[in-house]
């Protein structure tokens, strides 16, 4: 699909960048010239589609990412001068509601919302909901372009290293570093945030998530792992083992 901007160039639907204002306002915004072309004169559904349209064409310009600089970015990293912590914080209650339904995903059984992404935020964060089941695990794994705030929000989680085991509980926040290897389990269920900074992990979640149009995670195969391990490599991210192993193991 073409659009043709206020400059006069035209260009792919998929080449525009997707910018949701404050105010629920959709534009695209213009590679060329950056102005932002209103989608107000569309139809409600015309304007829905062509703004997924744009968003669909971003995650795909993210799966190509330059490996290089992720990893050189990762050499330079001196992971032993960011050890994680806990802080408490006061608790919060609730935070999705049914507006975010369209961006709620199955994840290795995890329900996640994403509340704030990459256009939400011009890059700077991705703001995530997570709802894991009792028994949830993550595959061991590190992130190269982006650290991960944990707060959980009811019950508690377990970050492993390969240095420390950290519990967070409920009113409790933690960060995971750029580079640290790391898994996060939940006992039981719970419920909590995550930050990613910069953006990157909500992008990840919608191009291997699934959408949670029921109430049942899908069952997870080996070829799902593969798929994972190889859309993870391209947002930065290493696999480096399965659900349920942990580091050093």
């Amino acid at each position: 699909m073409i659009e043709v901007c206020y400059c006069g160039r035209t260009g792919n639907i998929e080449d525009r960048e997707p910018i949701l204002s404050s105010h629920g306002r959709q534009s695209l915004r213009c590679p060329y010239c950056g102005h932002l072309d209103s989608l107000d004169w569309l139809a409600p559904d015309a304007r829905q589609r062509v703004f997924q349209l744009a968003a669909r064409g971003r995650v795909r310009s993210s799966l190509s990412m330059n490996q290089h600089a992720a990893t050189e970015r990762f050499t330079a990293y001196e992971r032993t001068a960011n050890p994680m912590t806990v802080r408490t914080h006061q608790q919060a209650t609730t935070v999705a509601d049914g507006r975010h339904a369209d961006r709620t995903y199955w994840m290795f059984g995890n329900k996640m919302t994403i509340l704030a992404g990459h256009a939400d935020t011009d890059g700077r964060y991705d703001l995530i909901e997570g709802r894991p089941p009792a028994g949830y695990q993550t595959p061991l794994h590190r992130h190269t372009q982006y650290a991960e705030q944990l707060y959980v929000l009811d019950g508690e989680v377990t970050v492993v290293t390969d240095t420390q085991k950290v519990v967070v509980r409920a009113g409790e926040t933690t960060t995971i570093p750029i580079g640290v290897v790391h898994a996060v389990a939940a006992s039981g269920s719970s419920h909590g945030l995550v930050i990613a900074s910069p953006s990157g992990f909500a992008g990840l979640i919608e191009a291997f998530g699934t959408p949670a149009t029921t109430d049942t995670p899908p069952e997870i195969t080996p070829a799902d792992l593969e798929r994972f391990t190889q859309l993870a490599a391209a947002f930065g991210d290493e696999i480096l083992g399965p659900p349920g192993q942990l580091p050093g193991e």
